[in-house]
C-alpha cells in the first residue's frame, strides 16, 4: 500500500512495516537534531538509532522539501509518515533521545550550503528584479536576505519543545561540562556539543547515557563535499564570519547551550 502511495504522489517512497519496526524497537535512540551536528556519525555508531529532523513537518529547508517534491506527497504522504511516527514515539513507555548541539553561527553557514542550490533558486523566485551579483558577493547575499537565521530555535519551538514538553528555557545546561541530562515525560534526553561529542570525554557520555558501548566513526564532513572548496572560502572572509558569530551569539540557543 505505501508503495502504491509513493506512486501516486511522486515522492520518496514509505514503508511503514519498516517504520514501526524502528520505532518500537525497545533499543531506538532518537538522534532528534536541528542539523549540521554529527548526527550521521551518531546514527551509524548506535544500534536502534534513528536519524531524525523534524516530527511535526517543519523543514529545515521548505524551499528544497518544495522543489524536491510533488504537491500530493507533500500534502498526503508524508504528514501520514510524520503522524505514524510520532504515534509510535508517544505509544512508548521511555524514549532515549540524543540532541547534538553546535553553535547556531556554524551551523547556519554548513546548512546553508549543504541546501545552497535550493536558497538559490528561492532568493531569485522571491527577488525577480534584483540584479544577480558575482562570486562570494553573491552567495553572501543570498544567505543574508534569504536563509533563515532562526532555524535553530524555530526547532526546540516546533519540534522538540511540541514532543517533549520540555522547553528551551527549562533545559539545564553545564557549558563547562558540555552536556546535561533532562529526563520528563516518558523522554530521557542527552544534549551535548558537537565538540564534546568528538573527544572520547564525549563518547563516554554517550555510553553511560546509553548504558552500552558505542565506537564513532567520524562521517558527513561539510568541507568533504562538493561545496567544500568554496564553503572553505567563504568561511575566510574575517570580517563578514566575525559579523555574523557575534549577530547570532544573542540567539537563545547560543545563550543556553554557547555564552
Amino acid at each position: 500500500m505505501a508503495d502504491q502511495v509513493e506512486g501516486i504522489c511522486g515522492g520518496p517512497r514509505i514503508n511503514l512495516g519498516r517504520l514501526k519496526k524502528r520505532y518500537t524497537d525497545p533499543k531506538l535512540v532518537l538522534i532528534y537534531q536541528f542539523g549540521k551536528v554529527g548526527s550521521t556519525t551518531l546514527a551509524d555508531s548506535i544500534e536502534g538509532a534513528v536519524n531524525v529532523h523534524d516530527l511535526f513537518g517543519n523543514h529545515l529547508c521548505p524551499c528544497g522539501f518544495r522543489q524536491r517534491n510533488k504537491f500530493f506527497y507533500r500534502k498526503l504522504v508524508f504528514p501520514v509518515d510524520r503522524a505514524m511516527r510520532r504515534r509510535w514515539i508517544r505509544g512508548r513507555a521511555t524514549t532515549n533521545i540524543i540532541v547534538p548541539l553546535r553553535e547556531p553561527w556554524k551551523r547556519n553557514v554548513s546548512m546553508f550550503f549543504q541546501d545552497l542550490p535550493f536558497w538559490y533558486v528561492e532568493h531569485f523566485i522571491q527577488n525577480r528584479a534584483v540584479q544577480k551579483r558575482e562570486g562570494l558577493g553573491l552567495l553572501r547575499e543570498i544567505f543574508e536576505q534569504t536563509f533563515d537565521h532562526d532555524g535553530c530555535e524555530h526547532w526546540f519551538d516546533r519540534e522538540f519543545s511540541k514532543l517533549t514538553s520540555i522547553s528551551l528555557s527549562e533545559i539545564p545546561f553545564d557549558r563547562d561540562g558540555g552536556f546535561s541530562i533532562v529526563e520528563k515525560n516518558g523522554f530521557r534526553c542527552l544534549f551535548l556539543t558537537t565538540s564534546l561529542m568528538s573527544s572520547d570525554a564525549g563518547k563516554k557520555c554517550i555510553e553511560s547515557f546509553l548504558d552500552r558501548p558505542i565506537e564513532l566513526n567520524n562521517q558527513n564532513r561539510g568541507d568533504q563535499k562538493w561545496y567544500g572548496p568554496v564553503y572553505r572560502q567563504f568561511l575566510e572572509d574575517e570580517s563578514f564570519v566575525d559579523e555574523y558569530r557575534q549577530r547570532m551569539s544573542g540567539s537563545r540557543v547560543h545563550q543556553k547551550f554557547f555564552a
